[in-house]
């Protein structure tokens, strides 16, 4: 067995961690951020678009008080959780706003290799500019989790 979490970490200014939204904690009403995959069985939605997780959320209601957002993927197994059992992981970025169907805004995709270790792998990041729009930054570093981990080892 082998399952995949994914989750997106909050953080405020200083760096200080603001939360997370995850399987455990699906929903942050106050930003609008909702965690949907195979825990929630919305997966058989009509705006699932075949992903298996997703975190769904409008960057205009983000609040003030979050300045980054992390988009983590934890592995679990039955034997050896790690990066390698996973062939690839694809992060990406819809407008369901526009005027087409899932519309396409960003893409990264990443493939593992079979000497790759690591547990948790950060994708990339949503930072607030002093601008105000949002910058999408691809992290791609793994890291060990203890068993049963969480984001909370990554802070």
């Amino acid at each position: 067995m082998l399952e995949i979490d994914g989750c997106c970490v909050k953080f405020d200014v200083r760096g200080r961690c603001v939360g997370a939204v995850y399987f455990a904690d699906k929903e942050d009403a106050a930003n609008g951020i909702v965690h949907y995959g195979l825990h929630t069985g919305e997966l058989s939605s009509p705006h699932a678009h075949a992903d298996d997780d997703q975190i769904r959320f409008r960057l205009n209601r983000i609040q003030d008080e979050v300045h980054f957002m992390f988009f983590v993927v934890t592995i679990y197994s039955d034997r050896n959780h790690l990066l390698q059992s996973v062939k690839k992981c694809t992060a990406r970025i819809l407008d369901q706003g526009s005027p087409a169907p899932q519309s396409e805004v960003l893409k990264f995709t990443r493939q593992f290799a079979s000497n790759e270790t690591g547990n948790a792998y950060v994708l990339g990041m949503l930072s607030r500019t002093a601008e105000g729009p949002w910058l999408w930054e691809v992290v791609d570093k793994s890291y060990t989790l203890l068993e049963a981990g969480t984001y909370r080892m990554l802070e």
